[in-house]
C-alpha cells in the first residue's frame, strides 16, 4: 500500500446508539481498492477524543499502521459529521496534532472529491 484515503461517518440510530463507519481507499500504483476498516458502536459516545481514538486505532488494528506510518501514508481524510470540525479541538485537528501534520481534509458534500484525489494520484504515479 502506497497511500490511503480515509472516509468516516457517524450515525445515531433510533435507540440513541452512536455508530461510526471507517473505510479506506488503498492506492498502489494505478490500483485502487476500497475496504471497510471498521463499523463500531461508540460505547463511550461520539465525543471528539473517542472518535479520534477509534479512527487512529482502526488504522493500527486493520491496516497495521502506527502513527509514524500514518504520517507517511494518509493523504486525504473525509468525514460527514460536524464534531470533526473545529480549529482547536475537532477530530481533524486532533488527527493533525497526533499523527498527520499534512493531509487533505474534505467535508460531507465533497466526499466525491476523493475520486478526484485518487484519479490525480493514479496519473501522478503512472
Amino acid at each position: 500500500m502506497k497511500y490511503i484515503v480515509v472516509n468516516c461517518d457517524e450515525v445515531m440510530i433510533v435507540d440513541n446508539q452512536s455508530w461510526v463507519n471507517i473505510y479506506a481507499y488503498l492506492v498502489e500504483g494505478v490500483k485502487c481498492s476500497l475496504i471497510l476498516l471498521n463499523l463500531e458502536r461508540l460505547v463511550s459516545g461520539g465525543t471528539i477524543n473517542n472518535l479520534t481514538n477509534v479512527i487512529l486505532n482502526s488504522l493500527l488494528v486493520y491496516l497495521g499502521l502506527i502513527v509514524e506510518d500514518i504520517n507517511q501514508k494518509l493523504i486525504c481524510f473525509a468525514y460527514a459529521i460536524v464534531v470533526f470540525i473545529g480549529v482547536y479541538s475537532g477530530v481533524t485537528t486532533q488527527i493533525y496534532q497526533r499523527a498527520i501534520p499534512f493531509m487533505l481534509v474534505i467535508h460531507f458534500v465533497a466526499h466525491w472529491t476523493n475520486l478526484i484525489v485518487l484519479t490525480f494520484l493514479k496519473k501522478l504515479l503512472v
